[in-house]
C-alpha cells in the first residue's frame, strides 16, 4: 500500500469516527461528565479512589454518550426539519439511523454493566435516567420531569462512590432546576424554527407573559438552591461568591429577556446557563476541597 493510500484511508477513517463524536453531541456531554465527575470527587470530599474513579468515568461518558445518541436517533425526523439541526449526522446521512442505534445501545448497554458491577443504586439511576429520557421526550412536561435524566448521571457517580445524603439531594436539585432554563431558551431562541418543524410543546405552542415568567421564577429558584446548598455544607467563600455571581447573572438574564423578548437575549441566557453557570458552580465546589 503506497503512502498516498495509507493517508487516504487514514482520514477516511477519522471523518468516519468524527461523525460518531458529532452524534453524541461533544459539548453537551461534556457538560454532563464534567458535573457527574466534579459530584463523585464532592461524594468523597477529595481525591477518590482512582480505579474506581476510572470506572465511574468510562461508565458516566458511555451512558451519557449513547443516551444522547439515542435521542439523536428518535427525533432524527424533526432534525431533518429544523434548520439548526439539519446538519447533524443522522438527518445529513452521514451516519445511517441503525448504525446509530446500535452504536447508541452499545454504550448504554456497557455503561449499566459496569453501573452494576459498582453498586446497584449505580445501575438504578443509569437505567432510569436513560429511560426518562425516552418516555417523556418532546412532551409537555418533559424538560421538568425529563430533568431527571440530568441528574441521573451524578448520581450515578455518587452511588458508586459513597452514600447518599441531603447534599447529593441539594445537587440534584440544582441540576434539576437548571433543565428548564437551558432547554428553554434554547427553544425560545429558535422558536420558529422549532415550530415549522411540527414541535407544539411547551414554551414553542406558548405566545404569552408565561414562558418568561418561568424563566424567572426558575432561575430564582435556581438561585436560591445554590445558597440553600452553601448553608448546608461546609464551602467557604469561593463557592459563595460564585454562586451568587453565577446566580444573580441566570435572573438578570432572565429578566432582560422577559423585557426584552428577542431571539439574541434568549441564545444569551442559553449559552451563560452552559458552562459559564454549570459548568463553574462544579468546578467551586469541587476546588473547595483543594484550597
Amino acid at each position: 500500500m503506497s503512502n498516498v493510500e495509507r493517508t487516504r484511508n487514514f482520514e477516511w477513517l477519522v471523518c468516519r469516527v468524527w461523525r460518531y463524536v458529532e452524534l453524541v453531541k461533544p459539548r453537551e456531554t461534556f457538560l454532563l461528565v464534567f458535573a457527574a465527575l466534579a459530584s463523585g470527587i464532592i461524594a468523597v470530599q477529595g481525591v477518590p479512589p482512582l480505579e474506581r474513579y476510572v470506572l465511574v468515568a468510562v461508565a458516566v461518558t458511555a451512558g451519557v454518550s449513547g443516551t444522547i445518541t439515542l435521542t439523536n436517533y428518535l427525533d432524527r425526523d424533526i432534525d431533518s426539519r429544523m434548520q439548526r439541526t439539519q446538519d447533524r449526522p443522522i438527518p445529513s446521512n452521514r451516519v445511517e439511523p441503525e448504525n446509530a442505534l446500535y452504536f447508541a445501545s452499545a454504550l448504554v448497554v456497557f455503561s449499566l454493566i459496569i453501573g452494576l458491577y459498582l453498586h446497584p443504586l449505580a445501575f438504578f439511576f443509569g437505567a432510569t435516567g436513560v429511560l426518562t429520557s425516552i418516555v417523556l421526550r418532546k412532551r409537555s412536561i418533559s424538560h421538568i420531569l425529563g430533568g431527571y435524566s440530568s441528574v441521573a448521571p451524578l448520581l450515578f457517580a455518587w452511588a458508586a462512590l459513597a452514600e447518599l445524603n441531603l447534599k447529593i439531594l441539594l445537587i440534584s436539585i440544582l441540576v434539576f432546576v437548571w433543565v428548564p432554563v437551558h432547554v428553554w431558551s434554547v427553544m425560545v431562541a429558535y422558536k420558529e424554527d422549532y415550530r415549522q418543524a411540527g414541535v407544539t410543546m411547551f414554551p414553542v405552542n406558548q405566545d404569552g407573559d408565561l414562558p418568561f415568567q418561568l424563566f424567572i421564577a426558575f432561575s430564582i429558584l435556581l438561585f436560591i438552591t445554590s445558597i440553600i446548598l452553601y448553608l448546608n455544607s461546609t464551602y467557604g467563600w469561593l463557592y459563595l461568591t460564585t454562586a451568587i455571581i453565577l446566580g444573580l447573572s441566570m435572573v438578570f438574564g432572565s429578566i432582560n429577556l422577559y423585557l426584552n423578548r428577542e431571539e439574541k437575549n434568549a441564545w444569551i441566557l442559553y449559552k451563560v446557563s452552559s458552562f459559564p453557570y454549570l459548568g463553574i458552580i462544579f468546578l467551586a465546589m469541587v476546588l473547595e476541597y483543594f484550597i
